[in-house]
């Protein structure tokens, strides 16, 4: 098992400028995204995106975002490595799936 991937396709003028983005999903349902370089970037690196458990209980929100360490040249490297790393993902972080 892994991450599935669906291309998230904005339209009309919020897209002028605004950065590739990938949906990351498990059992269909969206868990985080890879995005890519936009108007307001410094670089034009890769990053993965995760939405985790939020274990704070004064905060009414379920979950929140964190960013991976690894930058990746390439959307398919990016995609590659969350898949050869998904065990790993799986086990450090608690992913938020909304059910």
């Amino acid at each position: 098992m892994g991450f599935t991937f669906k291309d998230d396709k904005e339209k009309g003028r919020p897209i002028i400028g605004s950065e590739q983005r990938v949906l990351l999903k498990i059992k269909r349902v969206e868990v985080g995204m890879i995005y890519g370089h936009g108007w307001f970037s410094k670089d034009n690196y890769f990053r993965i995106r995760l939405q985790v458990v939020n274990n704070d209980h004064n905060n009414a929100v379920k979950w929140s975002w964190i960013t991976l360490n690894p930058k990746k040249e390439s959307m398919a490297e990016a995609k590659e490595w969350v898949n050869e790393n998904y065990d790993k993902i799986r086990q450090k972080y608690d992913i938020y799936i909304e059910k």
